[in-house]
C-alpha cells in the first residue's frame, strides 16, 4: 500500500510497495524468495510481513480503469505487476515458517523443501525500473525498455504476464515470468510481446 503520510519507523518507501525496517541491517548473504498470496491480498500480505519484521517488495504497475459510477471517467490505479505474488527478503538464519503462516500468504514457492531463491539481481532490476511502470502508456513493439510490463501473446508461454529485464539485440527481449513455482527468465522474440 502506498503511504499517504510519512511513517517514522520506516525508510522512505520505494515507488512501489517496498519496505525495510530501519533497524534491520541488510545481510550480504540475504536472498529474495517469492510468496504467493491469496487473491487480491498482495498489499495486505505485504503489510503483515512487514509488521513481522520482514523486508518485502511488491512491484506495482499503473493502469487505466473505468470509474464504477461514471463509466466515461478513467482513473489511473496502481496494481500488482505479478498478481498474486510478492517478494520477501530472507537470510539463511531467518525462519521462513512465519512468512508462510502470515495473514494473506497462501504459500512460498519452494524447491527441494526450501524456499526457492530468486535469480541474483532480478528484484534489484525490478526496483530500479519501477518508475517506468508508473505512467500507463501504449508501447510500440520496437520501444521496449527494461521495467516495461508486458504479456506474452504467442508461443508456449501465451497469456503469461511478464516484465522486460534486458534487450537482446533488436529481435529478442529477456523477460521475467512467474512460472513453474518460481520467477523464470527467458528470451522471447520482440513480436511475441504486447503491453499491459
Amino acid at each position: 500500500m502506498l503511504d499517504t503520510q510519512p511513517d517514522t519507523r520506516l525508510e522512505p518507501p520505494h515507488q512501489g510497495t517496498w519496505r525495510q525496517p530501519r533497524s534491520a541491517p541488510q545481510p550480504s548473504s540475504a536472498f529474495w524468495v517469492v510468496a504467493q498470496t491469496h487473491p487480491q491480498a498482495e498489499r495486505w500480505a505485504c503489510e503483515n510481513l512487514h509488521r513481522r519484521g520482514y523486508r518485502t517488495y511488491l512491484p506495482l504497475l499503473a493502469v487505466q480503469r473505468r470509474d464504477r459510477a461514471t463509466h466515461r471517467m478513467m482513473h489511473t490505479v496502481l496494481v500488482p505487476l505479478f498478481p498474486g505474488y510478492l517478494f520477501v527478503n530472507l537470510s539463511p538464519a531467518d525462519p521462513w515458517s512465519p512468512v508462510r503462516n502470515a495473514p494473506g500468504i497462501a504459500s512460498i514457492l519452494m524447491a527441494c523443501g526450501r524456499p526457492e531463491q530468486v535469480g541474483q539481481g532480478l528484484v534489484e532490476e525490478l526496483q530500479a525500473t519501477e518508475g517506468a511502470r508508473t505512467i500507463p502508456k501504449k508501447i510500440p513493439r520496437s520501444d521496449w525498455t527494461p521495467g516495461n510490463a508486458c504479456r506474452v501473446h504467442h508461443g508456449a508461454w501465451q497469456h503469461h504476464d511478464a516484465v522486460v529485464i534486458h534487450l537482446e539485440g533488436t529481435t529478442g527481449v529477456r523477460v521475467a515470468v512467474p512460472l513453474f513455482g518460481g520467477m523464470r527468465e527467458m528470451t522471447v522474440p520482440v513480436e511475441w510481446l504486447e503491453a499491459r
